[in-house]
């Protein structure tokens, strides 16, 4: 199992390796229009408020999914959808007492800073956060509120088309969300389908 999971990452570093030396004599535009989609995981960090407890620490884990489209090399425009499984609460004793999981669906617009090979970047977002509270043997409920995001990020290009991003979100919710406040840290590969038309 280790040998093959050692193989398999050498065979992404290979693909990214090669596709960043393969056109050395024509340098790739990393900054080239058009739609991409990006999938990877995202890790949560509660800064929630209200009547749960500041000794007791949340932290979650999920997966991020988006699509959208680079309209201008400094600007682009996407759907994202992100889903954290729960942020657990547990008691002196090691018991879960409290769980929240979250989703959030929102628009955002990305403005980069660089073009170049590694691109950095501030993020804006809206949307709406759904959430399901439950305590263990007990009562359950779920709600849904409008929900704003900022962010800071970078994506890194291996070629014009297939690159890797890290990025770190603050969410925050409005209305009956509002005590929900989290951090998120995504790490995804991007791929971009296609240039603009000439």
């Amino acid at each position: 199992m280790v040998r093959r999971a050692m193989a398999l990452g050498g065979l992404v570093c290979g693909i990214l390796l090669n596709g960043a030396h393969a056109e050395e004599h024509e340098e790739p535009d990393y900054s080239r229009l058009g739609t991409y989609a990006q999938l990877g995981g995202a890790n949560g960090v509660e800064t929630f408020r209200g009547d749960i407890p500041s000794d007791l620490a949340g932290y979650g884990v999920g997966f991020d999914l988006r699509y959208g489209s680079r309209m201008d090399e400094h600007f682009s425009f996407e759907a994202q959808y992100q889903w954290i499984d729960s942020f657990d609460f547990e008691n002196d004793a090691g018991v879960t007492v409290r769980s929240i999981g979250l989703q959030t669906l929102t628009l955002n617009s990305r403005g980069y800073l660089m073009t170049g090979r590694v691109q950095p970047y501030a993020l804006l977002g809206l949307g709406v956060m759904f959430d399901d509270d439950s305590t263990p043997g007990g009562s359950s409920s779920s709600d849904s509120a409008f929900v704003g995001k900022l962010g800071l990020g970078f994506d890194v290009w291996a070629t014009d088309w297939l690159g890797m991003n890290l990025e770190w979100t603050y969410q925050l919710p409005s209305g009956t969300l509002r005590d929900l406040d989290y951090m998120a840290v995504t790490w995804s590969v991007v791929y971009r389908f296609s240039d603009e038309e000439e």
